[in-house]
C-alpha cells in the first residue's frame, strides 16, 4: 500500500500565512448600532428580534450598556420545552455567567 499523504500544515494566523496586519483595528470597523436584547424582555420579543434579523443569537446588555452574555434560538427552545408559557417569561440568565 503506498503512503497518505501528509495533511497540510494549520495556520493559525494571518501572519503565519503571510499576510500583513490589516491597516485598522477592531474598534474602528465594529458595528456600533447592533441588534441586542435587554435582560428584561420577553422571550417572544427576542424571537421577533432574531426572526426580523434572520439571527441565530443575540447579545444581552445590560441597562449601562455592558455584555452580560448571549441568548441563542437553542437556549429559547430549551425553554419553551420546559414551559408552559414562554411568552411572559424575562430572557434567561446570560450564558457569559453575569446576573441578568
Amino acid at each position: 500500500m503506498g503512503e497518505r499523504p501528509h495533511p497540510p500544515p494549520r495556520i493559525h494566523s494571518l501572519r503565519q500565512a503571510g499576510a500583513a496586519d490589516p491597516p485598522f483595528t477592531v474598534g474602528e470597523r465594529a458595528t456600533r448600532a447592533g441588534v441586542f436584547c435587554r435582560p428584561s424582555d420577553s422571550l417572544a420579543t427576542v424571537l421577533r428580534l432574531l426572526a426580523r434579523h434572520q439571527l441565530e443569537w443575540l447579545p444581552v446588555v445590560s441597562g449601562v450598556g455592558m455584555l452580560v452574555g448571549t441568548i441563542s434560538v437553542a437556549d429559547i427552545a430549551r425553554c419553551i420545552a420546559s414551559s408552559s408559557s414562554p411568552q411572559d417569561q424575562a430572557v434567561p440568565s446570560a450564558s457569559a455567567g453575569g446576573e441578568a
